[in-house]
């Protein structure tokens, strides 16, 4: 599925029997065949699957209702609960429950990629948050309800933003959590002491010297949205930006790292 999200898929979706990926509507039909052809193609004789190959177009109010089939309640961690608001949960004691309205954006607790980073979300309290890449918003409302102090969602897809506000007014926590569409540029000077990104392997790739900037000596960055065959690509450049991996999680075919400064890359220069 790496190859569909750097083809620009807005979202996978796996089976039993079928990979399906989403596309925004402005996306060439036959340059997404072309490119998987050509892809498929290109891997070893005995790794190449028997895959046969459609295109459908799906309207724009039809996309949440087709994720709705699919969307059931899921435990990711021993406290962390995600469902849609209209499935009911008997919650225990000490859950965290996270309603996802399930529209565009990416990001409703069912993905390997944002499982591995709720996994790696421990010692919130107090902390100065920043989700990149948020789509729906789920890491940061998770992080808001753990007791970050600050959370900033940052999300360049202005389609994904309503959405993100939305399930923060549903968990009660819209108040508390900052709004930014844009990229790295558009954040105001500060650093944080979290920082999640979990987004795919060539954009983290070109974007890890920035989060590397933007986190605080004692701080640590969360990477995901990258296979776990990536992991040597991913480890080299955390080093070249002067990080080092503490932690590896995997689930399935996914990997995230948590990583940390091994120096104070800013140096002299003013804070960004």
């Amino acid at each position: 599925m790496n190859h569909l999200f750097e083809q620009g898929s807005t979202g996978c979706e796996e089976r039993e029997t079928a990979v399906i990926a989403y596309f925004q509507g402005t996306r060439s039909e036959k340059a997404i065949l072309e490119n998987f052809e050509r892809y498929v193609q290109g891997l070893p004789a005995e790794k190449t699957p028997a895959v046969s190959v459609g295109i459908r177009r799906i309207p724009h109010e039809d996309w949440g209702r087709d994720w709705q089939q699919y969307f059931r309640p899921i435990r990711v961690t021993d406290r962390i609960v995600v469902k849609p608001p209209w499935a009911e949960w008997t919650a225990a004691s000490d859950d965290v429950i996270i309603d996802i309205m399930p529209r565009m954006a990416f990001g409703t607790g069912t993905h390997e990629s944002t499982q591995l980073c709720l996994k790696l979300m421990h010692s919130m309290e107090k902390s100065r948050v920043l989700d990149v890449g948020s789509g729906s918003g789920i890491l940061a409302i998770a992080a808001a309800r753990l007791g970050a102090a600050q959370v900033t969602a940052l999300e360049i897809d202005v389609n994904a933003l309503p959405n993100t506000h939305e399930n923060c007014l549903l968990n009660g926590v819209a108040s508390r959590i900052q709004i930014i569409g844009g990229g790295l540029d558009a954040l105001v000077p500060g650093l944080y002491d979290r920082i999640f990104a979990n987004i795919n392997r060539n954009v983290l790739l070109g974007m890890l010297p920035g989060l590397a900037f933007r986190l605080n000596q004692r701080g640590r960055i969360i990477l995901s949205g990258f296979l776990g065959t990536d992991e040597p690509v991913m480890t080299k450049a955390v080093g070249d930006a002067g990080l080092a991996v503490c932690r590896v999680e995997r689930l399935n075919e996914w990997s995230a790292l948590s990583v940390g400064l091994i120096r104070d890359i800013r140096g002299k220069r003013n804070e960004p």
